[in-house]
């Protein structure tokens, strides 16, 4: 996760009364699962790396392979 990923993780889970709850949920529902659906679909493959960034409709999710190389920023 990006560190911008984190700053909008928190923010969409934070909840001072529940304390930890929200945040797991959050985390299963906006990265988990979606992450296990691209596996599914077959768009990550053993031995990608997964960058998480924010995105508009929750998080993007950009698999990167060993053998290519990443993108310089």
């Amino acid at each position: 996760l990006s560190t911008a990923a984190k700053d909008h993780l928190s923010n969409v889970a934070y909840d001072a009364m529940f304390g930890a709850r929200p945040l797991k949920r959050s985390i299963q529902q906006l990265i988990e699962t979606p992450l296990s659906r691209g596996i599914i679909a077959g768009d990550v493959q053993e031995g990608d790396t997964i960058y998480v960034e924010p995105a508009a409709d929750g998080f993007s999710f950009s698999p990167t392979r060993p053998d290519v190389p990443a993108l310089a920023n």
